[in-house]
């Protein structure tokens, strides 16, 4: 039986058979396009890929069925469901039948459809372009001159790096300074293949490097 997952609540452990998924439609993104004409000429310069694809964010549509013993009990069971997924927040979603999951939020809900005491609602999703496959955790002592690999992803992701000490670093030939701590460097973008980060301060220096792996 299809089931869906969001906001940490599975449908089919919550609702069992009185939630049945009979419809689910997932949307292509599409590659945003940051182009700029130049002045007095024919020409265009596209910077889209500087930092790696740039999607717009998908939907996903789910149809379901709620059922209840009477009228009554089917309007309860609608109540615990706009309970369930009106949440202002990005969350977790997860489908089954497709490894992975997606970040989303409730767009829009259809009015419920009365059919005796059958329910039919249309849900949708807006949904971060990308899926998210694998979240890594990778932690190492650096000394000076040594070097981290990494490999990336097709979805570009900045990677959270905790440090135990203030430190330079190098990645694709530029030099960045980190705290002593967390730090997020919004310009360090690993990218699908290796990705290199360099020490370039006396060690030793313990890296904890977080980041997450996706693709369409």
């Amino acid at each position: 039986m299809s089931w869906i997952d969001f906001n940490n609540i599975n449908s089919d452990e919550v609702f069992n058979n009185i939630l049945i998924i009979t419809k689910r439609i997932i949307g292509t993104p599409t590659p945003k396009s940051y182009a700029v004409e130049v002045p007095f000429s024919s020409k265009v310069i596209d910077y889209s890929y500087i930092n790696g694809p740039i999607f717009n964010n998908r939907t996903i549509e789910i149809g379901i069925n709620i059922e209840g013993y009477d009228r009554v009990g089917l309007y309860n069971l609608y109540g615990r469901v706009l309970s369930w997924l009106m949440r202002p927040n990005y969350s977790k979603l997860v489908l089954s039948d497709i490894e992975g999951y997606y970040m989303a939020k409730l767009k829009n809900i259809s009015s419920l459809e009365e059919i005796s005491f059958l329910g039919n609602l249309t849900i949708v999703f807006e949904c971060y372009p990308w899926r998210y496959e694998e979240d890594i955790e990778y932690l190492k002592i650096l000394n000076r001159n040594d070097s981290i690999y990494l490999n990336g992803s097709f979805m570009p992701y900045t990677p959270t790096i905790e440090a135990s000490g203030v430190c330079n670093i190098e990645y694709e030939g530029k030099t960045y300074s980190l705290k002593k701590g967390v730090n997020r460097e919004f310009d360090i973008v690993f990218k699908e293949g290796m990705n290199e980060i360099k020490l370039l301060t006396d060690g030793a220096i313990e890296f904890n490097i977080s980041y997450k792996l996706g693709g369409l």
